[in-house]
């Protein structure tokens, strides 16, 4: 589907999952993105899920500051 879409894509995926396999969400974003020039694929390599860091402080503004900065590219 994504390959018949040219509107600016943003995956995004934390590293620290346990609800989504990592690896297999980024070998899915890697395939996706590699002939889809529209497609950016980002990890938050220390959060979790729901975007919090290990010592359990959320993170969840400096994710939707990361999306405002990829929104800004394309606005």
């Amino acid at each position: 589907v994504l390959s018949k879409i040219a509107t600016p894509v943003l995956l995004i995926q934390s590293g620290q999952d346990k609800n989504v396999s990592v690896d297999l969400a980024i070998a899915k974003a890697k395939q996706i993105s590699k002939n889809q020039p529209n497609v950016t694929f980002k990890v938050y390599e220390q959060l979790d899920h729901s975007f919090e860091a290990a010592d359990g402080t959320s993170q969840v503004d400096a994710v939707i500051k990361g999306i405002q900065h990829w929104l800004a590219l394309y606005l």
